[in-house]
């Protein structure tokens, strides 16, 4: 599937084998503070896990930029519903 390069996050379905599976990257080199990067999988887990529950299906989801600190949690919650319904 393909992955939406612009915006501040990636996110994309993986086929599940087993169970569902949540995969969260979030460089050092993007967000330097421990702090903000936990923060930032706290609530895309969140968002993710009742989608985890419902499909079955496993997701990944990459930070790619340091604006994403500035989203609210509505936006982000926006942002990867949209970036689930354009990937499939």
């Amino acid at each position: 599937m393909p992955q939406k390069q612009d915006g501040f996050l990636a996110v994309r379905r993986l086929r599940s084998g087993k169970k569902p599976e949540l995969y969260i990257t979030v460089s050092k080199g993007i967000i330097r503070r421990a702090v903000d990067r936990n923060v930032l999988k706290r609530r895309i887990r969140s968002i993710l896990s009742p989608l985890l529950k419902q499909s079955g299906l496993s997701y990944k989801v990459m930070v790619r930029s340091k604006k994403i600190l500035s989203v609210s949690f509505h936006n982000m919650e926006e942002e990867i519903k949209k970036q689930l319904n354009t990937n499939g």
